[in-house]
């Protein structure tokens, strides 16, 4: 039971890193959104998601990272249609 308590405080503490980068990711695509529709560009951007998806390297968990990018990506393009 202690390793798993050790383990999930390293989880904790990536969690304490990642929560605040997303907040600040999203916000960032709001701000996007409201470029975007200023100058009459379509929420999608596929070439840009494609070439996201490009920087993951190969690993045992590059379809996770797959999935979640996707993920983000759907979440991002909301964000910046609520502009």
């Amino acid at each position: 039971m202690e390793k798993i308590k050790a383990l999930r405080s390293e989880i904790d503490a990536i969690d304490d890193t990642l929560i605040p980068l997303l907040i600040k990711r999203f916000t960032l695509s709001r701000e996007i959104g409201v470029l975007k529709k200023q100058a009459e560009i379509h929420v999608l951007d596929r070439q840009r998601e494609h070439s996201i998806l490009q920087k993951i390297p190969h690993s045992p968990y590059q379809e996770s990272l797959i999935e979640l990018y996707s993920l983000l990506f759907t979440l991002s393009k909301k964000h910046q249609e609520m502009t």
